[in-house]
């Protein structure tokens, strides 16, 4: 019988975190039973792990000043919580999981310590006590006003209730101390694992809306995209009269319907310009792609690096709420992997520039690891059995 493993994954705005979290789930499930114990809403065109228990919670989300607000019609946001509490612990009492892995915490999603602490205290008590695992990205946003507090706070809560950190990325690219700083000592190890990748099926193998040899402009979800789209909008008849190339915009599936029908309005008006909300694998749209446009969220962007195809990077935020993707944009640049346009530069004379700056210079080759999910799911085994993986 396997053992079992419980995954506490959040996501607020975009899918990046739920899209990563399936990755690991099914790389984990060759070796565990798998819940995943989700808070966000997914969109009903997003496949969930075969083979995997998904257990919705009722769902939590920000408002404009990014306060944790309820998604639970006539429920409070500390109503809510304190059934997600039960919830969580009566799964843990169902379950007795031998490891727990909860997605980015302790360094983010301190507005789920109220749920998180009564988990995580159970699971120290226990005689049985599950090994338990942090699963973080590449790059954290950092430079906020209180940045040493935070990182020595997670600091604290890591020697408190963890055994692990699986830092999701190749050390070449970027360490976890890029992004965090602590200033007390930390006994627990973080092992770099590698870039968690979704699986592709490879160009041609699937059924797509998109003409092969386009320039193919992405918004991941599509939750914060539409600046983008309306400068590819501009930036297509441009396109189209230096290069010959088509621009198919991708809007993603949390675009809401008038949005979508707008662009796709001003698409189909151009000649030059084609529209779809969104696509089942992005790596082999991109593989087959003359160029690529997007944000420079995690997924999309291990997708680019897999395909191999001239790039630009338009990353979404830049102050100290929203620095991610920005940062991982420069450090893409400087690598030779994309050319990176500023979000606030990106209009439709700047990306037409952008997009021929990327088809001059063909992206650099770069080897990093994308098996970071297998090599999470073989950590957390021999973390079972007390062997260290090499």
């Amino acid at each position: 019988m396997k053992p079992k493993l419980l995954f506490h994954v959040q996501h607020f705005q975009g899918l990046g975190h739920a899209v990563r979290a399936f990755a690991l789930a099914e790389a984990l499930e060759a070796r565990f039973e798998v819940t995943i114990a989700s808070g966000g809403r997914l969109p009903a065109g997003l496949a969930r792990p075969a083979g995997v228990h998904v257990v919705d919670l009722p769902p939590v989300g920000f408002d404009a000043n990014r306060a944790l607000v309820s998604e639970v019609a006539g429920r409070s946001v500390l109503e809510v919580l304190e059934e997600r509490t039960n919830l969580l612990l009566s799964l843990y009492d169902a379950l007795r999981p031998d490891v727990i892995v909860v997605e980015l915490f302790p360094f983010g999603r301190k507005k789920l310590l109220p749920e998180l602490a009564p988990l995580l205290d159970r699971a120290r008590e226990d005689e049985r006590r599950p090994r338990v695992a942090s699963s973080v990205r590449d790059i954290l946003v950092t430079g906020r006003h209180d940045q040493q507090n935070h990182d020595d706070r997670a600091a604290g809560w890591l020697d408190r209730w963890f055994d692990l950190v699986l830092f999701h990325a190749d050390p070449e690219f970027v360490s976890l101390e890029n992004s965090w700083s602590p200033s007390v000592p930390v006994s627990v190890p973080v092992v770099p694992t590698g870039f968690v990748a979704r699986r592709s099926a490879g160009v041609g193998a699937i059924g797509s809306d998109v003409a092969a040899g386009t320039v193919v402009v992405s918004a991941g979800g599509g939750w914060v995209g539409s600046a983008l789209m309306t400068a590819a909008l501009d930036a297509a008849p441009r396109i189209a009269e230096a290069h010959g190339l088509e621009t198919t915009l991708i809007t993603g599936p949390l675009v809401d319907d008038a949005t979508f029908d707008e662009l796709r309005r001003r698409a189909s008006g151009d000649g030059t310009t084609r529209c779809v909300r969104s696509v089942p694998d992005l790596a082999a749209v991109l593989a087959d792609a003359a160029a690529s446009v997007s944000q420079c969220g995690y997924n999309t962007t291990l997708d680019l690096v897999r395909a191999r195809v001239p790039a630009v990077v338009v990353p979404y935020g830049d102050d100290e709420r929203e620095n991610e993707q920005p940062r991982r944009a420069a450090r893409l640049a400087d690598l030779g992997v994309a050319v990176h346009l500023p979000a606030e530069q990106a209009s439709g004379p700047r990306l037409a520039e952008a997009v021929a700056a990327a088809l001059d210079a063909p992206p650099a080759r770069v080897g990093w690891s994308l098996e970071g999910a297998q090599r999470s799911a073989a950590l957390l085994a021999d973390a079972l059995t007390g062997v260290a993986t090499p």
